[in-house]
């Protein structure tokens, strides 16, 4: 059926006779207050309603007009959508409160047939008019739709009535505005009681909820108790578990050192850390660089790095805490990137204290402790250079350095790098040589060693380049003269080996 043929169970209206009405189902029978406002539509428009035809009345598709809902009730001057908790107007009658539906402004009605129980009052024509004192109940719907009516008789000779517009009675009596300001306070109310009812909820969710109660769960004593045998990593991390089992996605928080223990596995294995996310609830890798990325990082000695290493050997014995130097240089490609934080162009030439220039950086120098007995590393200083650094700006760097290492009471016994040629000029600078592989540095002995993949590498380079043959004649125990090459190669690299040996022993009695 389409809706202009849908009538109105109160009065039998339909939008085909009159197009200006509006139509507005019934409540749904849900909550509270939903309930009590589809009894009182019920109860306006039936006699007797059970309780099963109260719940069925939504779903039957019935219908009331907009001639049984006061104005204050819509949402706005259209009249088309009814406020939240909008009912019938059951103190007057339908036709009454439905004052959107005029004809016409004035309407002239005959008053002997339709009113025959009204008082006429007969007034000259220059006396205000008056209202009416009483109107007779029969009185068809198309004169009682304003809330007071007015009857204007000017000449007692013509029975007429005059209807007035609805603007007149809103001019005389302020009750609609008195009406609106009600409306607003009940507004006001309800949505202060709306927000209690919702804290309540979150308060009964608190008692019940699973997932709450394993939040709550992590900061009673007893956890905390248990918490004390048990690895400190894995606490974090059933800690964090219990907190964020049950939370979505975008709702799940994180403490600092729960960030922390998620970037060392990230940073051993990325492959790893996507498995583990699969299984657990592990922070975006996202997070972890934006943790990164507030760790500020100058060009230079790292100060913060090196207090921190600090405060570990502070409480180590003296043979443990011994390190060695590494350092290496790399090409990168040049580019300028814009720091906010430091509000500075980064991409040029910076070697910390050394000073900088505007020479764009084409290679990165790295400085990194590892320890001699313990196995763990840090870099702790880097610095960009336009081209390959010299060997008299390197030799600097590494005072620089090994000055920071020794202050923070780390104590540094060798050097590690490639056989580049800045490096050996710069180490021959310091005072290292090939009879004597180590430098004084106030009043410490530190060890100069290379690198011994380069150190192979080297090795196998020259005999790649240069081309060594013996002699044809050369023969020792019937063994031709390349076996015996092969075996001069293998002494020499023990010979090598045993001095490498006896280097560490020396170290080891340090």
């Amino acid at each position: 059926m389409s809706d202009k043929y849908r009538k109105c169970v109160k009065c039998g209206a339909s939008a085909f006779k009159d197009p200006t009405l509006t139509f507005h189902s019934f409540p749904r029978a849900g909550k509270a207050s939903s309930c009590s406002r589809l009894r009182i539509w019920a109860e306006y428009c039936f006699a007797n309603v059970t309780e099963k035809e109260l719940k069925g009345l939504h779903g039957s598709h019935k219908l009331l007009c907009s001639k049984h809902f006061h104005r204050s009730a819509y949402t706005d001057d259209t009249m088309k959508k009814l406020n939240r908790n909008a009912v019938p107007n059951v103190s007057s009658s339908p036709v009454e409160t439905s004052q959107q539906h005029f004809v016409s402004e004035e309407l002239s009605v005959p008053l002997q047939p339709t009113i025959p129980n009204v008082p006429i009052l007969s007034q000259p024509p220059d006396t205000p008019h008056k209202y009416l004192s009483q109107v007779n109940p029969s009185v068809p719907s198309q004169l009682s739709v304003l809330d007071e009516p007015i009857l204007v008789l000017p000449d007692p000779s013509p029975q007429t009535i005059i209807l007035k517009s609805p603007s007149v009675s809103k001019s005389i009596h302020p009750e609609n505005q008195l009406g609106k300001q009600q409306l607003k306070k009940c507004k006001k109310y309800l949505n202060k009681i709306y927000r209690l009812k919702m804290a309540l909820k979150k308060k009964k969710n608190v008692k019940g909820n699973r997932k709450c109660f394993l939040e709550a769960l992590t900061k009673t004593e007893y956890f905390e108790k248990f918490n004390q045998y048990l690895n400190p990593a894995f606490g974090v991390l059933l800690q964090s578990q219990m907190t964020n089992s049950r939370r979505k996605l975008q709702g799940r928080r994180w403490t600092l050192n729960e960030k922390i223990l998620a970037l060392a596995i990230y940073k051993k294995s990325s492959a790893c850390y996507k498995l583990l996310r699969r299984m657990m609830c592990l922070p975006n890798p996202g997070t972890l660089k934006c943790l990164l990325n507030r760790v500020y990082l100058p060009c230079g000695v790292n100060k913060k790095v090196m207090a921190s290493l600090k405060e570990i050997s502070q409480g180590e014995e003296k043979k443990d805490n011994l390190w060695v130097l590494l350092f290496d240089e790399m090409s990168i490609r040049k580019n300028l990137i814009y720091n906010p934080k430091t509000d500075a162009i980064e991409g040029y030439q910076d070697h910390g204290s050394q000073g900088r220039n505007q020479q764009m950086a084409s290679h990165a120098l790295v400085f990194m402790l590892v320890g001699l007995r313990k196995r763990w590393k840090q870099p702790i200083a880097h610095f960009f250079s336009g081209d390959s650094v010299t060997a008299d700006r390197l030799q600097a760097i590494i005072k620089e350095v090994l000055a920071e290492c020794f202050s923070h009471n780390l104590v540094v016994v060798a050097t590690v790098c490639d056989m580049d040629g800045v490096n050996m000029r710069a180490l021959n600078a310091l005072g290292s040589t090939v009879d004597r592989p180590f430098f004084i540095y106030n009043e410490n002995e530190i060890v100069t060693i290379m690198d011994p993949p380069h150190l192979l590498k080297c090795f196998r380079n020259n005999f790649l380049k240069h081309n060594i043959k013996c002699p044809d004649n050369f023969a020792t125990n019937a063994v031709s003269g390349t076996d015996i090459f092969l075996e001069l190669i293998i002494d020499f690299i023990l010979e090598k080996i045993e001095v490498f040996a006896s280097i560490s022993e020396v170290l080891s009695e340090v």
